[in-house]
């Protein structure tokens, strides 16, 4: 079921609001709260890890999968395309650079690496998106969750 929802909303959401093109910080951080819950539940569907990967020199990110050999490719499917953010909006991610690239995986077990992308546009709006544990999902941080850290 949650597979399902998913793919609706991934679905709705281009269609409804010209994804990924011009737009803030909010849109910003839905898109990777989106990819971050699809590549989570298709993980856990289809039993191998998936990545987010993040590419600070294009300003890209994007979902690449195991196919069974250890490697991570790209998905080749709408979900899977490189992302690009918009010209107003800069990151910082607490994700560690690995010899491969800079991403978080997620693994079939529903387990996630925690990790914080903190969202900012020339507008100086900042929005945080966090997976704060192995074991919860990528949201947007509320204000009283970062009064609380």
């Amino acid at each position: 079921m949650l597979v399902i929802i998913t793919v609706v909303v991934m679905m709705a959401v281009p269609t409804l609001r010209n994804f990924g093109r011009g737009r803030g910080v909010d849109d910003t951080a839905t898109q990777l709260v989106a990819l971050a819950g699809y590549a989570r539940t298709q993980s856990i569907a289809k039993a191998t890890p998936y990545r987010l990967n993040f590419d600070p020199a294009a300003r890209r990110y994007y979902l690449s999968v195991d196919p069974g050999d250890g490697t991570f490719v790209e998905l080749g499917e709408e979900f899977g395309r490189p992302f690009t953010l918009p010209e107003s909006v800069n990151f910082q991610w607490d994700a560690p650079q690995q010899g491969d690239g800079q991403y978080v995986t997620f693994w079939p077990s529903g387990r996630t690496d925690p990790s914080t992308i903190v969202l900012t546009d020339t507008d100086r709006n900042v929005v945080q998106v966090a997976c704060q544990s192995a074991s919860e999902v990528y949201r947007v941080l509320t204000q009283q969750d970062l009064a609380g850290r």
